[in-house]
């Protein structure tokens, strides 16, 4: 793997920069995979996303909403367009074929968890071979 992407902050701010660095390196032609581990991980399972408070008003959410729509970045809610969905872009960042993945501690740590079918299993030791491997690793 060329760039492997940590998101660990269940922010959708956090994640949508996340997810649309990975998949522009992807289109550059870089192997690259997202890790979603602690709150982001509890975020994508279900258990929902938080804005920053600059980003949380209905009037932030619609400027987002309608920004994303014109940059083509996939992030507008199927039920209300003036709205964002972050799962929409989990979705589409993998059919781009970014590799997500759920952090195996963080699986275990959460326990109950409904992992989304884009985000593919992960051993401890493969996660530790793809930290060492990988040419550049990202926080967010």
């Amino acid at each position: 793997m060329d760039i492997l992407f940590v998101c660990k902050s269940a922010s959708g701010n956090s994640v949508v920069t996340t997810l649309v660095l990975a998949t522009r390196a992807r289109d550059d032609g870089k192997n690259v995979g997202v890790l979603f581990t602690e709150a982001a991980l509890a975020a994508v399972c279900g258990r929902g996303f938080d804005w920053p408070p600059l980003l949380r008003g209905r009037q932030e959410q619609m400027t987002i909403a309608r920004n994303a729509r014109e940059a083509a970045i996939p992030i507008v809610s199927a039920l209300d367009s003036r709205q964002t969905d972050v799962m929409a872009l989990v979705r589409a960042t993998s059919a781009r074929g970014v590799r997500l993945l759920a952090c195996p501690l963080w699986s275990k740590l959460l326990a109950p968890l409904e992992i989304p079918t884009e985000l593919g299993p992960l051993s401890q030791d493969a996660l530790q071979k793809l930290v060492e491997e990988g040419k550049a690793v990202s926080a967010f």
